[in-house]
């Protein structure tokens, strides 16, 4: 028998073994409840592991290391004293601690459960932002010195998103809440996106240069956002975010399709708090967010200079130099004139020393410090459904009948009641806006709601034009044919500004005769243009390039011959598909006034159509513009020709006979102007002749013809 175990012990280590997780698995499962005293406690975990690891040789890695190398040491030494498990003696946090705060929040929920007149189960509004703010609602309804749970043992008392997850064992499901959520975001390339870059980089730097007697305010205009018609709660489009909602209920709103009749314009400013180095953030300051309703305080550059004009002032003391940046949409697209002169308005109003605006390159809003407080801005209106309040029913028979902002600004005219109940009805849903947007913070700095600017200050501003400008110009009209030839405008621009296509600069001059003494004592220099480096790779820096005489030829757009190549990039389809049979409506451009088709390779079905008109509804189009963002359904679907400007004539599709729609074939083709003519001596010669006015023929352009007949 002895020599049987030896044989047994030297082949032993030449043996395999096998294990798999099954059989460790079968190996707890039949001994961890095993009781080991009178007590009835089992065998521990760690306990069962060493047994296990000891009978059948397992080499696997531990799983709790520090645990089982202290195990190994008490078989080793033969003292189970150096294993304790003391957890028997912690009774653990007392279960009714935070009943108080838990019982609260039960109400409160089980009061945001409330049934749609339709559906049950429907919650319209996400009441709470985040965790935080839940913590701080239910708070305020506490006695003082009660138990407040820390956020992560809120968030745990939640009910689990996925119960099937791993993590859902953390979840106690003691409150029915739980996320849920509605998405969307874009991005476009432009051939200029690395010059403008430069550009914003020159203006921090210069900011930083002047930093204690400047002020840099960066401004935009979030999407407009929708609201229902009373007993209609319609989403405000915002997703991308989960909300806090009871668990039993489903957040939703009336489908986006459904014609509204009005939009919330937010205006958004972020009021810098500039840093000492330029590789600091710029993402810090005030925020200030100011809600309008859009039929009856439409944007414009007015409106904003005005609006500007108002903060600046009740901040304290305004600087000498104020720098504005934005996107550059319509109503800040600096190459306007009617963003030019409600800019020297502000300059002269405020006594600057000088105005610096700035804006990003087409489809890069995304640059904008502003831009990215809208995703904080979202919090606010994130998964809501917004409703107007009713008014009397005299007002609302009289609006039944209006489908878009046009027919209720007419109607308001003739009965001037309108538009004060309308505004009155509009605010319920700004009221709300307003209460949810102050609990949002940047950096632990609250968001600010200043009251928007009546419209007798924004026509006061404007009108100061002709005092403080040119006293010929004429109230609304700000087009290049009005302007080119005022006198006292144009040497204004001469003497005192710079003009270039991404910044537009106005400084007094050292003439005591024209402008105030300066307030700072400083002569600032102009910002400079960006200038290639001898290796055409980067620009010169901002130190090398300040108080030189730069221009913008280095500015890619400008060096670009085949601008029908870019166009057609940016527009998503050849020129050659841009012809009178795929025309499918027009556009008048919010500046000159002249039809622009819209082209689409399809006839647009009844929603395509629905959502075309709610876009060109709710939003000012310009020539050169993108039809429809990136991320918007009717992308890659309808187009414009981009390959123009508002001195381009107007297009050939749109007189052309194989056009689908009908239209006004009479207009002038420079000015729009109705009742035009063809010249009868050039139509005996071509079969394509434009029309033409005889103040533009008088003025000696050129008729507009192709197509030469064959004798």
């Amino acid at each position: 028998m002895t020599s049987a175990v030896k044989v047994v012990s030297r082949l032993k280590p030449s043996l395999p073994e096998f294990h798999t997780r099954q059989m460790r698995k079968e190996f707890y499962t039949k001994f961890c409840h095993l009781p080991v005293s009178a007590t009835g406690n089992t065998v521990p975990p760690h306990i069962l592991r060493a047994i296990y690891r000891e009978l059948t040789l397992d080499a696997t890695a531990d799983q709790n290391k520090a645990l089982d190398e202290r195990v190994r040491q008490a078989l080793l030494a033969e003292d189970s004293d150096l294993v304790t498990d003391l957890r028997h003696i912690n009774p653990g946090r007392p279960g009714d601690t935070f009943n108080d705060f838990f019982e609260n929040l039960h109400q409160k929920v089980e009061q945001m459960v409330a049934a749609d007149e339709r559906r049950h189960n429907v919650e319209h509004m996400a009441t709470y932002l985040s965790v935080r703010d839940l913590k701080e609602q239910v708070e305020k309804d506490l006695e003082p010195g009660s138990a407040i749970p820390s956020e992560s043992s809120i968030l745990y008392a939640f009910v689990p998103k996925n119960s099937h997850a791993n993590t859902a064992k953390l979840y106690k499901s003691k409150i029915p809440l739980q996320f849920k959520i509605q998405t969307r975001q874009l991005r476009v390339s432009h051939q200029d996106d690395h010059y403008c870059s430069a550009v914003f980089k020159y203006i921090r730097q210069f900011a930083i240069k002047f930093r204690d007697c400047c002020k840099l305010l960066c401004i935009d205009d979030k999407a407009k956002i929708d609201y229902g018609e009373p007993g209609m709660a319609v989403s405000s489009g915002v997703r991308g975010k989960k909300s806090i909602v009871p668990s039993n209920v489903s957040l939703s709103a009336l489908d986006h399709d459904l014609q509204t009749k009005g939009s919330v314009t937010p205006s958004v400013s972020l009021d810098v708090s500039i840093p000492e180095s330029i590789d600091d953030t710029f993402y810090r300051g005030k925020v200030s967010v100011i809600y309008k309703d859009s039929i009856f305080m439409p944007s414009s550059p007015w409106r904003h200079a005005t609006e500007i004009c108002q903060m600046l002032q009740a901040s304290g003391e305004v600087p000498p130099l104020v720098i504005l940046f934005s996107d550059g949409g319509p109503d800040h697209r600096i190459t306007y004139h009617a963003v030019k002169l409600s800019l020297i308005v502000m300059f002269k109003k405020l006594d600057l020393d000088m105005l610096v605006a700035g804006r990003t390159a087409p489809g890069n809003s995304w640059v904008n410090p502003a831009e990215r407080i809208m995703s904080l801005l979202n919090i606010a209106a994130q998964n809501v459904a917004f409703t107007r309040s009713e008014m009397n029913s005299e007002m609302e028979q009289i609006i039944k009948s209006a489908n878009s902002m046009s027919e209720i600004r007419s109607k308001a005219e003739k009965n001037p009641r309108l538009k004060t109940s309308w505004i009155e009805s509009v605010q319920t849903v700004i009221d709300i806006l307003i209460e949810r947007t102050k609990r949002v913070a940047l950096k632990a700095v609250p968001f600010d709601c200043p009251t928007p600017s009546d419209l007798a200050d924004v026509k006061a501003f404007e009108h100061l034009v002709k005092e403080m400008v040119d006293g010929t110009l004429q109230q609304g009209q700000y087009q290049e044919k009005h302007v080119s030839k005022k006198a006292d405008y144009m040497k204004f621009l001469e003497d005192h500004c710079r003009q270039r296509a991404y910044m537009f600069q106005i400084r007094k001059c050292q003439n005591i005769n024209c402008c105030r003494p300066s307030r700072s004592g400083i002569t600032f220099p102009w910002v400079p243009d960006p200038m290639m480096q001898v290796d055409k790779n980067h620009y010169e820096p901002f130190e090398k390039v300040l108080g030189t005489d730069t221009n913008e030829s280095d500015k890619p757009s400008a060096k670009n011959t085949k601008t029908s190549v870019v166009a057609e990039q940016m527009q998503g389809i050849r020129n050659a598909g841009l012809v009178g049979q795929n025309v499918r409506r027009t556009v008048a451009c919010y500046e000159c006034g002249k039809p622009r088709c819209i082209y689409a390779k399809k006839s647009l079905t009844s929603r395509e159509a629905r959502t075309l008109n709610r876009m060109l509804e709710k939003l000012d189009y310009t020539c050169v513009c993108i039809i429809v963002p990136e991320d918007d359904t009717l992308h890659g679907i309808v187009h414009t020709r981009l390959q123009m400007d508002c001195r381009t004539p107007v297009e050939f599709s749109y007189y052309a006979d194989n056009t689908p729609i009908r239209l006004q074939k009479d207009i002038c083709c420079y000015c729009a102007s109705p009742n035009s003519e063809k010249d009868a001596e050039e139509l005996a010669k071509f079969k394509v002749v434009l029309p033409i006015c005889n103040d533009c023929k008088n003025s000696g352009k050129p008729i507009i013809k192709r197509n030469p007949k064959k004798n």
